[in-house]
Parts: C-alpha cells; sequence; structure tokens
C-alpha cells in the first residue's frame, strides 16, 4: 500500500469514528432529554427547611 492510499484509508476511517461519535451525540441528546422531560414531571419529595430540621434535632437531643 503507498502512501496515498495509507492516507485515504486513515481519512476515511477517521470520518467513520466521527459519524459514530457524531450519532452518539445526538443519541445521548435525546436520552437527557427524555429523562429531563420525565423529570420534570414527577413531583419532587417534601423536604423540610434547613431550621425546621436543626429544631427537630435540637429537641430529640436536649432534655
Amino acid at each position: 500500500m503507498d502512501d496515498r492510499e495509507q492516507m485515504r484509508m486513515t481519512v476515511l476511517n477517521q470520518e467513520q469514528v466521527f459519524r459514530h461519535q457524531v450519532h452518539e451525540l445526538h443519541r445521548l441528546y435525546h436520552v437527557q432529554k427524555q429523562l429531563m422531560m420525565q423529570q420534570a414531571h414527577t413531583p419532587a419529595p417534601a423536604t423540610r427547611p434547613a431550621t425546621v430540621s436543626r429544631v427537630l434535632v435540637c429537641l430529640s437531643v436536649c432534655p
């Protein structure tokens, strides 16, 4: 194989790798978008403000 043919094969291989990477990037983007949409429709767990939690801890520890 001469240098030109080797260079051609290298460029074709790089193009194939690039196309695969772009395909995976788009696939991951869509998966991430679906997960974000699911999370947006899922109610967040009820959380207490930090001050309320501190008071409850103090009450349970203090005599």
